[in-house]
């Protein structure tokens, strides 16, 4: 926040200081400690304030009033843009009297339109404005981006006595977009919520008119549009289903050819279609007083079989969180599509065999008002084994299921107002079979007619269509939905007392297989898998796979942290074993987070923080269990705003690259510069590059700022060149396995060395153990080596993976790992030391047989180098000669003859 204001209090200098000057000095000792708390508390509170989640208008009220308190505030609102237009998201300080509102500012033009922070102060001698109340003496103005065309804003109204410093800007800057971020997944979080709630609707509805006016609803609610619509496609023909627009639109244009939509291209590829203004757009799917449009496909077989529109009369109004939830609705409409389509077929068959065997299969009686029979088809006979005149004289209802007896009798005495029911009936072998009998009164209103057949097989076709929705179909173990209802069940007020427990187990090395071996085979692990699983687990427990790798095991009686980690200890026994898939013998292990949850607690945060402690213990090195505590949730909610983060962190300027020398070991001469990628956050100060780069390769965050660094060693290393008149110097960038999987990533690496004229020879990428081969990174490195760039395997020594490398891949030159070089230091002459000793003249044989150059990382003493030249190693870099270094340090070392010593870390 703010640093020390000038003219803070010192402490009296001459008696004849008068009263004036104390009671400023004072004040301005008050700012000072008011600054310093809010340097501290004020800043957790906002966080944590913000990372507690909930409903978008309780989180924005939230963290609304968190700022207030934090900066003194007497208002404070939440704007989003769009268009023109300015509406207030949610407010704080207003009451209910008052309108929440942007007040017009004398002087103050472009104050709400400005694209940076910027704060206006009332202008001297006017009066103040009031809004709410309060005399508002200056504003804030906080913007942040939301999409191309939206924003959103943070606007702080201070009267004259809040005293606000223009230094907060920054912070409030990452505040709002900290709550920008933490809004769009609360509004993306309800939005599924919503759908989960409403998925039973649509799978109720098998014909499409009534499906598709519940959805236009549900779309609506969803996405916040003013009018929805559903257009289907049939035969390359788009028709309009439900007429959701506005009363006057033109609606006779319709059907229409589907390429006359503008939504077409990006359905024909299972993509939304986000216009944030149709106004002058060549082409406009539907007409009206529509600004923003959003469409979604609704996918049967891969093709777009209808699409959903929601519009509204302004622009910009859709967000990504309402494209992301108009998409998932049309996955429900398109499952409630197919679903309705096979019972339309059952239905239809059922019809045509019943049209064949009706005479001779229903079986007919007729039976008095209290169900005395006085006829009956000798269809009985050959449907339940029972002789027609046998029945003749006995009670119908006699021959049902003793739990259906009452059913049945309350039948035949609501007849004809009850025309069917579905009841067991005894068979003459023994035992019950399922009927539907219809009834109806006969001519003389005298008796009843009944007419049963069978449906056990319809009843076990629902059966399974009721377990397909909560089970998975690979591997028939409960589904996500099957897993929150049996939660919300367990964890109910008042339906237990004892603690349920939640394992959330993660595969650790289940893509690898996946890539290498194919989908087929990854199924197969799997099934594997969850055979397993049912191994480890009681007969009460309910497991389950959410989706990919992920499984979940519901305990519904545990006792404690240590039973539930027991659990998560046979789990990962059981896992530990070898699988085999045909051929192949492969391990992959797992790591298990459990939670403890109890009766009020809720299903989201039971789950989450699962998923939570399993990352917990992901970090702490894979095949662990690790129970939810305090300290895990903190890690994950950083961990979680880190991987946010550091999406947008190069585009903020906060990443930087710095260069480590490669120098020869026997004359300190520089050879070449290894580019190490830095982050300095506005909060968490310089993050680690072991924590965020994995963060960045999960959110592909890592392939744009793979180019960056490139392009930056690469302008670097061009102008190191034109300076010392010679091309000789490298620059060695490390390469993501995510990088490679690109399929563009080799032609923006080859078109960087060629726009800054940079010799190929002198790139060299460094590939590390976690890079997996597959056919279409091979094809990559080939290429890249086939234009000349030289190939690195880094911390060489480390995996057995590394010595693969070596016979897989067209590779130059590989770096000795530090943990090797940090062996040969200046202790004693121990075993540590002569098997440090030994590997490194086994990498350097090893490399001189293949024709590779070699470097020495962590090279930090003089005892190293030294043992480092009598072994033959040639080139090395560390803390001996210097750290990473900024791009002017480097020249000057250049200029200064490029040549380092055992002092160079000073340089």
């Amino acid at each position: 926040m703010t640093g020390v204001r000038p003219g803070g209090w010192v402490p009296p200098s001459a008696p004849a200081q008068d009263a004036d000057e104390l009671r400023g000095q004072l004040l301005a000792a008050r700012l000072e400690v008011r600054d310093a708390y809010r340097s501290t508390a004020g800043l957790i509170r906002m966080l944590d304030v913000i990372g507690q989640g909930g409903a978008p208008a309780e989180l924005a009220a939230r963290a609304l009033e968190a700022v207030s308190e934090v900066f003194s505030a007497d208002l404070v609102l939440w704007v989003r843009a769009t268009g023109d237009e300015l509406d207030v998201v949610s407010s704080c300080g207003f009451g209910d009297a008052h309108e929440p509102r942007l007040p017009d500012l004398p002087g103050a033009d472009g104050l709400f339109a400005s694209p940076a922070a910027r704060v206006w102060t009332a202008p001297a001698g006017q009066p103040p404005t009031v809004v709410a109340g309060v005399p508002v003496q200056s504003v804030v103005h906080v913007p942040v981006r939301v999409g191309p065309d939206r924003a959103a804003a943070l606007v702080l109204l201070l009267s004259g006595g809040s005293g606000f410093d223009g230094s907060d800007l920054p912070l409030l800057q990452s505040v709002a977009e900290r709550l920008r971020s933490s809004l769009e997944d609360a509004e993306r979080r309800g939005a599924v919520e919503h759908l989960a709630a409403e998925g039973p609707v649509l799978a109720r509805q098998l014909d499409r008119a009534p499906l598709f006016q519940e959805t236009v609803r549900i779309l609506a609610d969803v996405t916040g549009a003013a009018w929805t619509s559903v257009v289907a496609v049939t035969d390359g023909r788009a028709h309009l289903e439900t007429k959701g627009l506005r009363p006057d639109d033109d609606t006779t244009r319709w059907p229409r050819p589907v390429e006359e939509l503008s939504a077409w291209a990006d359905a024909c590829r299972g993509a939304v279609h986000v216009t944030d203004d149709v106004a002058g757009a060549l082409a406009v799917d539907l007409r009206g007083a529509a600004r923003s449009l959003l469409a979604a496909p609704v996918l049967v077989d891969g093709e777009p079989v209808a699409l959903l529109y929601a519009m509204h009369p302004r622009p910009g109004v859709f967000s990504s969180a309402a494209a992301d939830a108009a998409q998932l609705l049309a996955g429900y409409v398109a499952a409630a599509l197919v679903n309705g389509r096979l019972y339309r077929a059952l239905s239809d068959s059922e019809q045509r065999l019943r049209v064949l065997t009706d005479a001779i299969s229903d079986m007919v009686a007729v039976v008095t008002p209290d169900g005395t029979v006085g006829w009956a088809s000798p269809s009985y006979r050959r449907g339940l084994g029972q002789e027609p005149a046998a029945l003749v004289g006995r009670c119908w209802p006699d021959a049902v299921h003793p739990d259906d007896e009452a059913l049945v009798r309350d039948a035949l005495a609501r007849c004809p107002q009850v025309t069917s029911v579905e009841h067991r009936v005894a068979l003459g072998t023994g035992g019950w079979a399922w009927v539907e009998t219809t009834l109806a009164p006969t001519p003389g209103d005298d008796g009843v007619v009944l007419s049963s057949r069978f449906v056990g097989d319809r009843r076990a076709l629902e059966a399974e269509l009721r377990r397909q929705a909560t089970h998975d179909s690979l591997t028939g173990l409960a589904n996500r939905a099957l897993v929150r209802q049996t939660l919300a069940e367990l964890v109910a007020p008042g339906h237990r007392a004892d603690p349920v427990g939640v394992l959330f187990c993660d595969l650790d090395e289940f893509k690898a297989v996946n890539d290498r071996l194919g989908h087929e085979a990854g199924d197969d692990l799997l099934r594997q898998v969850a055979d397993r699983l049912r191994e480890c687990v009681r007969p009460g427990d309910l497991l389950a796979r959410l989706g990919g790798d992920e499984f979940v095991v519901v305990l519904p009686d545990v006792t404690g942290d240590r039973a539930l980690a027991a659990v998560g200890e046979r789990v990962l026994a059981a896992l530990h074993r070898p699988f085999h898939l045909g051929r192949e013998t492969v391990r992959v292990g797992a790591s298990v987070g459990g939670v403890l949850g109890r009766p009020g607690d809720a299903v989201t945060d039971l789950l989450r923080d699962a998923d939570a402690a399993m990352y917990e213990a992901k970090r702490a090195g894979r095949g662990r269990v690790q129970v939810f505590d305090a300290p895990a949730a903190a890690r994950s909610v950083e961990r979680l705003s880190l991987r946010q983060e550091v999406q947008g962190a190069l585009q903020r300027g906060e990443l930087r690259v710095v260069h480590q020398p490669i120098v020869a070991l026997a004359s300190g001469r520089v050879e070449g510069f290894e580019a190490l990628l830095r982050w300095r956050h506005p909060v968490h100060g310089d993050v680690p590059p072991d924590v965020f780069v994995p963060l960045a390769e999960e959110t592909g965050a890592i392939g744009p700022i793979g180019d960056w660094v490139v392009r930056e060693a690469c302008s670097r290393l061009a102008g190191w060149h034109r300076l010392t008149g010679s091309d000789a110097l490298t620059v060695s960038v490390n390469l993501s396995a995510v990088q490679l999987d690109d399929p563009g990533c080799v032609d923006r690496v080859l078109a960087t060395l060629a726009a800054h004229r940079v010799p190929p020879g002198r790139l060299r990428l460094e590939v590390t153990e976690n890079l997996e081969k597959t056919a279409a990174q091979l094809a990559q490195l080939h290429r890249l080596r086939g234009a000349g760039v030289s190939l690195v395997v880094d911390d060489f020594g480390v995996s057995y993976s590394n010595l693969a490398h070596l016979r897989d891949l067209p590779v130059d030159a590989l770096k000795i790992d530090r943990s090797f070089v940090a062996a040969l230091g200046d202790e004693p002459a121990d075993q540590r030391r002569g098997i440090g000793r030994g590997i490194v003249r086994a990498v350097l044989a090893l490399s001189e047989a293949a024709g590779l150059d070699v470097v020495a990382e962590g090279v930090e003493t003089e005892e190293q180098r030294a043992t480092l030249l009598s072994l033959g190693c040639r080139r090395g870099q560390g803390w001996l000669f210097a750290p990473g270094l900024v791009a002017d340090d480097v020249t000057g070392l250049l200029v200064t003859g490029g040549v380092l010593g055992a002092d160079a870390a000073t340089v």
